[in-house]
């Protein structure tokens, strides 16, 4: 329940940031590397304190030497998981999530998508993270064979390679922007489920073993940000000498990785009975305010991918993310307590109030002399891996 609860709170706050970026404020490329470190502190603050169950002194980590480290890990959690999790969280949210991020304006701006409009299908291609409660809903309640995340992780991967390699392939004459736009979504649907349903396996084991917990989420975020830094330095390359399809090429085997691991249940899941499924409907059911905030929470989400996708006004746009902003306000006050709903509705204002002009600066940094005489001139492999890897760094 406590994660579910957890994850709900997490998609939502996604889901106002990307509705923000609609009406011209934070943008969700902005707000990710605010977003992993409160979740690296979320998913501390729930492993459970260890008061002598656990008798084991765990190796410490040493840079030049981190075998043993890891070793250790792979007595208490099992080699099997840590593959699984590099695979979808140092592969796919690190290496990949950061390359093709990094691509993704210069996708744009080679269908001449202007400055507004390219913070809109910006939005909406991240708004899968939003998904992630009906994904967790769902996957609870209809298990596929017995098993509950591997089939879900198997058919995300499977529609995300294929928008990876669309972009990748498909010439832009038989590829419109629109399109594109939706390769794009199914590529943040399998990084966000695949994440969300390797989150829920590993937060169960860190509480099975919560003396080596931390130890196990160094292991996690400590791939993540290197993948991340790979990804970003070897995007400006990419996109200087090979162009940007190049980049979505190049991500094609990186990304399909995780259907070894996947398809040879690395996440160690039982395969659930009926009895066993029946409980779990039984439980779901038995929380009737999440499932309903987690629906309320999908239909916002297609509305707003409609939204951005059918509509190139920004005032139709800015409109649509206000009253889905509204409504989900609505929603999570009545139906959560009275802490957290305020604590929500203050996240939320202060997201509004957050004005982007991502769209824009993107234009003025990379503009030639002869496109904007007063911008900077920044070159692509700057723009891209300098000031990436420099920025990161130094966040």
């Amino acid at each position: 329940k406590g994660f579910r609860l957890a994850t709900c709170h997490l998609g939502f706050m996604v889901l106002c940031r990307s509705s923000s970026d609609t009406t011209g404020t934070t943008s969700a490329s902005e707000s990710s590397s605010s977003e992993s470190g409160d979740e690296y502190r979320a998913m501390a603050e729930t492993v459970p304190r260890d008061h002598g169950a656990e008798s084991e002194a765990t190796v410490p980590l040493k840079i030049y030497n981190p075998i043993p480290w890891l070793h250790d890990l792979s007595q208490h959690f099992g080699w099997r998981l840590l593959v699984m999790l590099c695979a979808s969280q140092h592969l796919l949210k690190g290496l990949v999530s950061h390359l093709t991020g990094q691509s993704t304006k210069f996708l744009y701006k080679s269908y001449g998508v202007a400055g507004p409009r390219m913070q809109i299908l910006n939005s909406v291609s991240m708004l899968p993270w939003a998904m992630k409660p009906i994904i967790g809903l769902v996957s609870d309640a209809v298990p596929i064979a017995g098993l509950s995340k591997a089939p879900y992780v198997i058919t995300a991967s499977v529609v995300g390679v294929a928008g990876c390699a669309a972009l990748g392939v498909v010439p832009h004459d038989f590829l419109d922007v629109e399109q594109a736009v939706a390769c794009c979504f199914l590529m943040q649907l399998q990084f966000s489920t695949c994440d969300l349903l390797a989150e829920a396996k590993y937060s169960e084991r860190m509480q099975a073993k919560p003396k080596h917990g931390p130890e196990l989420l160094t292991f996690v975020w400590f791939g993540i940000q290197l993948g991340g830094l790979i990804g970003v330095a070897l995007g400006g390359v990419i996109l200087k000498f090979l162009g940007v399809k190049a980049v979505y090429q190049m991500a094609v085997i990186p990304a399909a990785l995780i259907l070894l691991p996947a398809g040879a249940n690395y996440l160690g899941e039982d395969s659930m009975g009926t009895a066993e499924i029946t409980k779990a409907r039984q439980k779901l059911a038995e929380e009737k305010e999440v499932c309903i905030l987690c629906l309320i929470m999908f239909v916002g989400t297609l509305t707003l991918t409609g939204l951005g996708i059918a509509f190139e006004s920004v005032v139709v746009n800015a409109i649509g993310a206000l009253v889905v902003a509204v409504v989900m306000l609505v929603a999570f006050t009545l139906v959560l307590k009275p802490i957290i709903a305020k604590a929500n509705a203050y996240f939320l204002i202060q997201n509004c109030l957050m004005f982007s002009t991502s769209g824009a600066s993107f234009y003025f940094f990379t503009d030639t002399k002869e496109q904007y005489k007063e911008g900077p001139h920044f070159s692509t492999f700057f723009y891209t891996s300098v000031l990436g890897v420099g920025g990161a760094a130094c966040s």
